[in-house]
Formats: structure tokens, sequence, C-alpha cells
């Protein structure tokens, strides 16, 4: 009897501890389940971290502009942020090669554009005989020496004195006097059209704020106000409205348009605070007579992209945002998306990096060691992509192929490569933890997918939309100088400055030098009724740089003798 009792006893002890190991298992595995998700987090938040200090610090090619100039993720599914400027056309390997350093080949001649001062030297010896001795010589030859010589900016002032007659002896004739100069686009203004042109092209081209260049008009004897400087800007664009609207006429008449989009402060905004950002949206043309064209709208809503394609049909070349594409789906087959390859590589090349970094290098978790394998397949994967491109472009610029052929192979040869790509989107579909980075970047490609064959198709087109990110780079260049717009007004003027000058840029013009003559042209223009013809005559591509120069400027050398 107690033999059985102890036994039963001893059961029951056992049958305690099996449902208390049990219960402690389960724990244990939850415990393990946790710590799982948490160290995927972890790497999460290292990526993230790891993106935002290279974004900050970072001098990599994959950062082309300072972190201020980042704009809002173009796809909810996207990361954080996403940089608004364009990436150079990434390599097939991740690793940079340095290139042998070229030997050196002698000094690169100066532009023979360039006004000239020849100043004659004689030997002492020579220049100190009498001239009977002098003429005893015989001139064997010379040695040329060019010195790139620069002289500050210099005002002047143009001083018209109108004269006044009258006939003694015909008292009825009155009196007669010289007409005003109509010599200016600002009417009765203190400015000629070539300071106009200067101080616009400093600005738009060489990101020289107004407040700038008020400081260094002040220091070589001439103050003018920043405030005058808006103001002209402002009247200037209302006046050369005209040749904005046909250059935009000219690229809605195109096949092919490249569109994005870029913040902007800007002051005293209707209905809005200050601190609220607006945005600069442009389209661009980069085929044969090429053309940019800025538009300043309050919002990023799609109904600026809308007004944008208006009259437009044929191909829309973008990224990923939402209103490009709800903007094709509705033009009933009048547009066509063709998305950008650079920013899905963007997104994978930052997970790379992220889970590259020291803190991530010394985890040893399979969960980051995958992550990083992942990424750097789907990188691998486009810049085989890339590279396919770069070697028939090649190809087709030397005339070695045909534009048929080149057709041809891209199609042929990127479908095998788009196609391995996506097989590599799915698989990793299928095992990748949901709302990570590396989830919304595959979900980013693969909604994207058939958009992004669409280049292939047209030889206009690429696989990436770097020429609308070209566009956008100036702005984002100049708004880190000038940093906001004083007014709506301003944000439209400036617009407007972008349009003619980044236009005059692309057609190989110096924008200052083709101002210059628009500004003159218009002065005519303005007050007479509207002639297309006219004003057509003025696009940039009209022009060959060698048509166009500053007024005056070899006068200005040549009076330095």
């Amino acid at each position: 009897m107690k033999e059985h009792e102890l036994l039963q006893k001893m059961a029951q002890k056992i049958a305690t501890l099996e449902a208390e190991n049990t219960q402690l298992r389960e724990a244990l595995d939850q415990s393990n389940d946790m710590i799982a998700k948490l160290t995927a987090r972890l790497d999460i938040i290292d990526q993230r971290s790891a993106a935002r200090a290279r974004r900050e610090f970072s001098t990599s090619s994959e950062r082309s502009v300072p972190s201020d100039l980042l704009r809002e993720s173009e796809d909810p599914i996207a990361e954080d942020s996403q940089f608004d400027e364009a990436e150079t056309t990434p390599p097939p390997e991740e690793a940079a090669v340095k290139s042998p350093k070229k030997k050196s080949v002698g000094r690169t001649p100066f532009s023979d554009d360039l006004p000239r001062q020849e100043i004659v030297l004689d030997p002492e010896e020579f220049a100190q005989l009498e001239q009977s001795k002098r003429d005893s010589f015989k001139r064997i030859g010379e040695d040329v020496l060019e010195v790139l010589d620069y002289q500050p900016g210099v005002l002047q002032v143009k001083r018209y004195i109108l004269g006044k007659y009258v006939d003694p002896g015909n008292p009825d004739l009155g009196i007669l006097q010289a007409s005003r100069p109509n010599d200016r686009i600002i009417r009765g203004g203190m400015v000629s059209n070539g300071l106009l042109a200067a101080s616009f092209s400093d600005k738009f081209i060489y990101h020289l704020p107004y407040a700038r260049q008020s400081i260094r008009f002040e220091s070589i004897g001439c103050p003018v106000s920043r405030q005058n400087l808006s103001r002209w800007q402002i009247q200037v664009s209302n006046l050369l409205d005209p040749l904005v609207q046909l250059i935009e006429s000219h690229l809605l008449s195109q096949r092919v348009l490249h569109i994005d989009e870029t913040t902007l402060q800007v002051m005293d905004e209707e209905g809005r605070e200050n601190t609220k950002k607006s945005y600069i949206w442009l389209r661009v043309h980069d085929g044969p007579q090429p053309a940019a064209s800025y538009r300043y709208y309050p919002s990023r809503a799609a109904l600026a992209a809308e007004e944008l394609t208006d009259g437009f049909a044929g191909i829309l070349q973008s990224d990923g945002y939402g209103a490009y594409r709800s903007l094709v789906k509705q033009s009933d087959g009048r547009l066509a998306n063709a998305f950008c390859l650079t920013h899905v590589r963007r997104k994978f090349h930052e997970i790379v990096m992220g889970t590259n970094s020291r803190k991530s290098r010394k985890q040893t978790s399979p969960a980051t060691k995958g992550i990083r394998k992942a990424a750097q397949q789907m990188v691998h994967d486009i810049g085989e992509i890339f590279s396919l491109e770069s070697r028939l472009r090649k190809q087709l610029d030397h005339n070695q192929i045909s534009e048929e052929q080149f057709l041809h192979k891209r199609k042929e040869q990127a479908k095998v490569l788009f196609a391995t790509f996506k097989d590599h989107l799915d698989q990793q579909k299928k095992t990748v933890i949901p709302q990570t980075p590396l989830a919304g970047a595959i979900n980013y490609a693969l909604n994207l997918f058939d958009g992004l064959q669409t280049y292939l198709d047209s030889i206009e087109l690429g696989p990436d939309n770097s020429a609308a990110e070209r566009a956008v780079r100036p702005v984002a260049l100049g708004r880190a100088n000038w940093h906001f717009s004083g007014s709506p007004d301003g944000a439209h003027s400036s617009c407007a400055m972008y349009t003619l000058l980044q236009s005059a840029k692309m057609n190989h013009l110096d924008p200052g030098a083709y101002l210059n003559h628009v500004l003159d042209e218009a002065t005519l223009l303005v007050d007479l009724p509207y002639d297309v013809q006219a004003w057509s005559a003025l696009l940039p591509w009209k022009f060959k740089s060698e048509d166009l120069s500053w007024q005056d400027r070899a006068e200005f050398f040549t009076s330095l003798d």
C-alpha cells in the first residue's frame, strides 16, 4: 500500500514537472519570438539612422546635395524620406574602382572668344638704343605668353543729354528736343537691360541671392537694394510672359515629357502659414530643341499635375508619386507612365549602406545579413540594366549600330534582365518582414514594374528620370542660398526666370548673354500688338552660342590699354 502511494505521488510529481516544463518551453519560445522581433526592429532603426547620417554627412556619389534639400517620399510605402536630387547613373558594381591618373598634356588653351589685350614688350637693351641703331636689327620672331586676367564688375552711368533747339527766325516752330531713348524694358527705370540680365543670371544660374548682390553693388560704388532687384524681377517676368508661354507650348507638343517637383517656402500666401511648404513643378524635354518649364503651386495636389499636362499626349516619365499614376489612369490612353529606375535603386542602396554601418557590421544576426544580401542583389540587378543601356548608347553615339538595331538589342537583352530582377523581387516578397525598409523598397519596385520598362520602346527615353532631376538641381542649389520666396508673385517670377535661363543653358547658350539679348528685343515688342513670329524668334534654340555676347564686353577690355 505504501509502495503504491509512493508510486502515485511520484507520478503526480512527474506530471507536475512535465506541465511546468511545457509552460517554460512555451515561455521560452515566446521570449525567442520577442527577441527576434526586437532584433529585426533594431536592424530597421539602425538602417534608418545610418541613412539619415549618410544624407547629412556623407560625401559619396549617392548624395548629390546637402541634407536640407530632401523632400517628402513620393510613395506611402517608402521609408521616411527621399532624395530630391538626381543621382548619377549607377555603376553595375558597388565598389568604386579608382581610375589611373592621366598624364598631364599641357595647359588647356584659353578660349578664342575671350577678348585680348596685347602688350608688346621689347628687350631693355633694344629699347635703350637710338632709332637709327634699332633699324639695323632684324626681328626674327617672338614668344607669346597668355595670362588670364580678371577685372571686377564695373558699373558705369549712361548719361543721356537731350539737346533742345529753337529757330529764332521761326518762333512758331517751337522747341525741338531729342526723344528719350527707348532702350530699357523697364520704362523710366534706373537700370539697363544689361544690369538686369547680369543680376538675374547671377541669382538663377550662379545662386547668388539679391541680398549678397546688393552688398556687392554697394562695394563698387552704387547702392542697389535687394527690394529693388526683387521688384525688377517681377516686372520683367511679367513682360516676358509671352516667351515663357511659347516655351511651355513647345514642351506640350513633344512625345516625351519629364516631370518632377520640389519644395519651396513662400511667404505671405493667402490662408497659409509661412512655415508651410509650397512646390515648384517642372517639365522637361531633353531631345532636339531642349527646354524646361517651371511652375509654382501652393501644394503637391494632383490638380497641379493635371494642369501641367493639359494638352499633352505621350509618355510621362516621372518618379513613383501617386499623382502621376492616377493622372495616367484617368487619361483614357492619352498618357503613358515611364518610371525612374534610379529611384528604385536608391531605396535598395540605402538599405545596403544602412546594414553596412559600423554598428550593423558588429551584429551577426541572420536577419541583418539576409536584409543586406537581398538589397545587394537588387542593386546588382539594376546595375546590370544600366550597364546594358550605357553600352548600347555608346555604340549608337559612335554610329556602330543604327537606331533600329539599338531598339531591338535593348529590348531583347533588357527583357531578360528585368525578368531576373522580377524573380528576385517575388522571392524576397514571400519572406520579407512587413513594415520594414526592405519590404517598402520591394513593394515600390513591384508597383512600378511595368512602367519601369516603358522606355524600352522609345529611343528618346532612358531607364531614369535624370533629365528632370538635373532640372531640379538648380532650384535646390539656389534654395540653399536664398532659402525662400518673399511672396507668391516672387515665386511665379522666379519660375519664369528659371524657365528662360535653364532653357538657354540646355541649348548651350550663355544664359546671361541670351537674357540680355531677349531683353533688348522685348523692349520694342512689349509696346506692340502680340506677334507670335517676333516672339518665337527669341526662343533659345533659335540661336547659336557664337551669335550672343554681352554688350560692350570687348570694348571694356580694350579700354584697359
